[in-house]
């Protein structure tokens, strides 16, 4: 059973402040990270500049990205 670090159980939080920043939060409900607009102050630390940045702390390796199936044989 994997359990994210704390910071990536914190929810979304926009902030106070009215920049449109886009950021990438953990979504513990999901298991994956998401983009949302970041205010450009307050919020808390569940807040990554890139989805990469996001995948490295929060996500359990190998379970990042969608699993698809090869429809082509070689």
């Amino acid at each position: 059973f994997y359990s994210p670090p704390l910071i990536c159980q914190l929810p979304e939080e926009m902030g106070p402040c009215r920049a449109y920043m886009p950021r990438w939060f953990y979504n513990k409900q999901t298991g994956r990270c998401e983009h949302f607009f970041y205010g450009g102050c307050g919020g808390n630390s569940n807040n990554f500049k890139t989805l990469k940045e996001c995948e490295h702390r929060c996500v359990l390796p190998g379970e990042a990205h969608d699993k698809v199936q090869c429809q082509k044989t070689v």
